[in-house]
């Protein structure tokens, strides 16, 4: 299941920018983010879901590159290996509904003629870009 936020139609751009959630956006393990960056003192955010609230450290680096990426006309997906529904929680904490356009589960199978390394640009690892 997915949840389209923007305009459908918007899918028709050629400039389609996948996220995932956990260790892209925000981190998972607090001990990563520490050893990372050397800073726990990474600004937080308290996801809310099925009844629960959860604190995660933000990349805030990665979130600025989603909205720069979303301002520069990309069509936004966002999606975990969570599930949509987490997914759509942490869009929600981090306040960037606005600047996503597909929330979803990760894609676990793609069916195609060509293999993803030709025709997918080579995977970009956030925390080395930034």
């Amino acid at each position: 299941m997915s949840l389209v936020l923007g305009d459908p139609t918007s899918i028709r751009s050629n400039l389609v920018t996948c996220f995932d959630i956990d260790d892209t956006l925000i981190y998972w393990d607090h001990d990563k983010s520490t050893k990372r960056y050397g800073r726990p003192s990474l600004k937080r955010v308290t996801i809310e879901l099925n009844k629960r609230s959860i604190d995660k450290h933000i990349i805030k680096e990665h979130v600025e590159e989603l909205i720069r990426q979303k301002e520069s006309g990309a069509f936004i997906i966002v999606w975990s290996a969570s599930g949509y529904e987490w997914a759509e929680a942490v869009v929600k904490a981090l306040n960037i509904c606005d600047h996503v356009d597909l929330i979803m589960s990760k894609p676990m199978r793609i069916y195609d003629d060509k293999d993803p390394q030709d025709w997918m640009p080579k995977r970009r690892y956030m925390i080395d870009a930034v």
